[in-house]
C-alpha cells in the first residue's frame, strides 16, 4: 500500500516533473536551467531562495516559482495566493522582473490537473497588496498538465 504525499511532497514532485522537462529541453535546445534548493527541505539551514529555478533559453532568463494545490482549483481562487506565496517570494518576482528577468509563476491544480502560468510581476504585485484578487484574464495560459512541456516551450521562445 502507498503512503499518502502530503501537499508539500507533491509540490516538490511538481518541481522535479519540471526539472524533468528542463533536462530534456536542454538536450534539444539552447537552454540551461538551474534548480534552487528547497529553503524547507534543507531544513531551513539555507535562506529564502528567489524562485525555484532559473531558465535561460535563447537569452531569455526566467525566474520560475513552482505552486502546487489540493484545495484551489486556480491561482486566482479565493485564499490561494496569500496561503501559496511568501512576501518574499511575491517579492522576488517583482524585484527580477524589474531586474529584466522573466518573472512566471506556474500553479498546478493537482485534483484535475490542470495548470496555469501567470506572469510573475502581477503575481508578486498582487499578493502583496492588500485584499486584492488576481483578474482570471491575465492568466496567460491554462491547460491539462500532460501538455506541460509543449506549453512551457512556446512560453520561453
Amino acid at each position: 500500500m502507498s503512503k499518502v504525499k502530503t501537499p508539500q511532497q507533491l509540490g516538490s514532485d511538481f518541481q522535479v516533473d519540471l526539472e524533468k522537462i528542463f533536462k530534456e529541453f536542454r538536450t534539444k535546445f539552447p537552454m540551461n536551467y538551474h534548480r534552487f534548493y528547497d529553503t524547507k527541505s534543507a531544513g531551513s539551514y539555507l535562506p529564502e531562495q528567489p524562485g525555484d529555478h532559473f531558465v535561460t533559453w535563447a537569452g531569455k532568463t526566467f525566474l520560475i516559482e513552482a505552486k502546487l494545490s489540493t484545495v484551489h482549483r486556480s491561482l486566482a481562487s479565493p485564499k490561494a495566493l496569500s496561503s501559496g506565496m511568501s512576501n518574499g517570494q511575491a517579492m522576488s518576482q517583482i524585484l527580477w522582473s524589474r531586474a529584466g528577468a522573466h518573472a512566471v509563476v506556474i500553479f498546478k491544480d493537482h485534483a484535475n490537473g490542470f495548470v496555469e502560468i501567470w506572469p510573475g510581476a502581477y503575481v508578486g504585485g498582487i499578493r502583496n497588496a492588500l485584499r486584492a484578487r488576481l483578474d482570471e484574464l491575465k492568466c496567460w495560459r491554462r491547460f491539462h498538465v500532460e501538455h506541460l512541456a509543449t506549453n512551457l516551450k512556446d512560453r520561453c521562445v
